[in-house]
C-alpha cells in the first residue's frame, strides 16, 4: 500500500494535486494527450490471437517473468475452492498463474479460448453475490465509465470477496513512454466518480485513458467516501524496468532476452524503483479490493 510518505509525496507530485471530491482534473496535471491510433508504434495492438501464438512458440522468459508478477501475488487473496472471473482476460494468460477450483476467462471478444465470450465489464452477465473474486487485469482504465465497472463488481460479488487488479500507474516515465511509443493516451480532466462521464472512447474498447487508476486511487480517503462498499486491502507501486524489457503482453516491440537469474534480480530492482518513486518511475499498480457490507 502507499505509505504515508508516499501519499505526502502523491500531493507534492505535478501529476497529483489533491483531487477534488468528483476526481476532476485540478490544476498542475499534465495536458491531455491522445494519439491517434494509426501513429501507434507498438506491433499487433489488440491481436490477442497472435500474442497467444508468441507466448506459446517463443516460451519468452520476460514475458513470463511479466505475467508471473502481475498475476502470482493475488493468490494471496485466493483459496483452493474458490470460483472466480477475469473480466477483460485479453489473452487469457491469467489461467496459467492464478490456483483456485474455477477461473472463467472472460472478454468482450469470441475467440474460442473463451469460457464466456462477448462480457462486458460494465454489465456483468452474474447474479448477485455469486462469485469469491474478480480479476481485472488493465482493464479499468480501458472503460468509458470506471465507476459503473467497480458498481457491477461489488454487485456480483459475495460479501468478503474481492477485485484485484493490476493496473497501469500514469507515472512520469510511464506517460513519457506513452508519448515515445503513441500507444494509449491519458487525460486528467475526467470525473472518474461520476457514472455519467466519459473517461475514454466507448467506441473502442482498446481506446485507453491511463489517468484514470491515479484520478481514482491516489487519495485513500476521497475513493473511500465515494466508494463507501469497499474496503482497499492492497494498492502498491510495481513494475518498471521488467515491463519495458518484456517485449510487450499483446501489442508487440523490441526487447533483450534474459536469463531467468537475471530476471529475478531485475524483479528485485524493479520493487525497490517503484516504490522509492511511484510517481516517477512505477509503470504499475497492485489493487486489492474487498467487498464489505453497508449498514
Amino acid at each position: 500500500m502507499f505509505s504515508s510518505e508516499k501519499q505526502s509525496a502523491i500531493q507534492g507530485d505535478p501529476v497529483a494535486v489533491r483531487q477534488a471530491e468528483n476526481g476532476h482534473k485540478r490544476a498542475g496535471t499534465p495536458r491531455a494527450y491522445k494519439p491517434a491510433r494509426a501513429e501507434n508504434r507498438m506491433r499487433s495492438e489488440s491481436d490477442v490471437l497472435a500474442a497467444r501464438a508468441d507466448y506459446a512458440q517463443r516460451k519468452s522468459a520476460n514475458l513470463h517473468a511479466l505475467l508471473r508478477s502481475r498475476f502470482e501475488w493475488m493468490n494471496d487473496y485466493i483459496r483452493p475452492d474458490f470460483i472466480g472471473v477475469d473480466v477483460g482476460c485479453g489473452a487469457g494468460f491469467s489461467r496459467e498463474f492464478i490456483r483456485c477450483k474455477k477461473l472463467l476467462l472472460t472478454d468482450l471478444t469470441t475467440h474460442d479460448y473463451l469460457d464466456i465470450p462477448r462480457v462486458d465489464a460494465l454489465h456483468l452477465p452474474f447474479d448477485d453475490g455469486s462469485l469469491d473474486f474478480i480479476i481485472e487485469s488493465n482493464v479499468l482504465h480501458h472503460l468509458p465509465y470506471p465507476v459503473r465497472a467497480l458498481n457491477e463488481a461489488r454487485r456480483v460479488l459475495r460479501p468478503g470477496g474481492f477485485l484485484l487488479m493490476h493496473e497501469v500507474q500514469a507515472s512520469v516515465l510511464f506517460c513519457a513512454v506513452l508519448r515515445a511509443m503513441r500507444h494509449e493516451g491519458y487525460s486528467f480532466d475526467v470525473k472518474v466518480f461520476d457514472e455519467n462521464a466519459l473517461c475514454t472512447d466507448p467506441d473502442d474498447p482498446w481506446a485507453g485513458n491511463n489517468a484514470i487508476p491515479r484520478l481514482m486511487f491516489d487519495r485513500r480517503d476521497d475513493f473511500l467516501s465515494l466508494q463507501p462498499g469497499w474496503r482497499i486491502l492492497r494498492d502498491s507501486p510495481c513494475e518498471c524496468l521488467m515491463f519495458l524489457n518484456s517485449g510487450g503482453v499483446t501489442a508487440k516491440t523490441a526487447y533483450v532476452p534474459l536469463p531467468a537469474l537475471v530476471l529475478k534480480g531485475v524483479e528485485r530492482l524493479d520493487s525497490f524503483l517503484a516504490n522509492l518513486a511511484p510517481n516517477l518511475l512505477a509503470l504499475g499498480r497492485r489493487i486489492a479490493l474487498q467487498k464489505i457490507e453497508l449498514q
